[in-house]
């Protein structure tokens, strides 16, 4: 075995590690959530390269990444729904607004929202909450 397929072979066990990981994780914090009464909901807020392109010089990075993020998004999502964990999706938010408009231009902060941002995921939190 090569040391590229044995390297291979490690970083895919890790992955199968984190992955139920995250399924033990989501199963328990959805009974805990239900214990007291509650329902848990997880928030689908992907990074904004998914959404714009352009913000590296290198635009073949960001093809790219809106590849991997798209196929990213399909596995989360897919595993909630076998899970019966219900989640909001930012990309209904998206839809009708431009992303750009709601992530600040420049400095650390980035990737998260700006204030408009955080207003348009709250109000869907609140219309999910007012319907269920």
């Amino acid at each position: 075995m090569t040391h590229r397929e044995k390297f291979a072979n490690t970083v895919l066990i890790v992955w199968i590690a984190v992955f139920v990981l995250i399924i033990k994780l989501l199963i328990r914090a959805d009974r805990m959530v239900s214990g007291w009464g509650g329902q848990f909901v997880i928030v689908y807020l992907p990074v904004k390269e998914r959404y714009i392109t352009g913000i590296s010089p290198a635009r073949e990075l960001n093809a790219c990444a809106k590849r991997y993020y798209s196929g990213h998004k399909k596995r989360i999502l897919s595993l909630l729904n076998k899970l019966y964990i219900p989640y909001i999706d930012k990309d209904e938010v998206m839809r009708v607004r431009d992303p750009a408009t709601i992530y600040p231009l420049d400095g650390e902060m980035q990737s998260h929202f700006n204030a408009e941002g955080y207003r348009l995921i709250a109000d869907r939190v609140a219309a999910y909450i007012k319907d269920n």
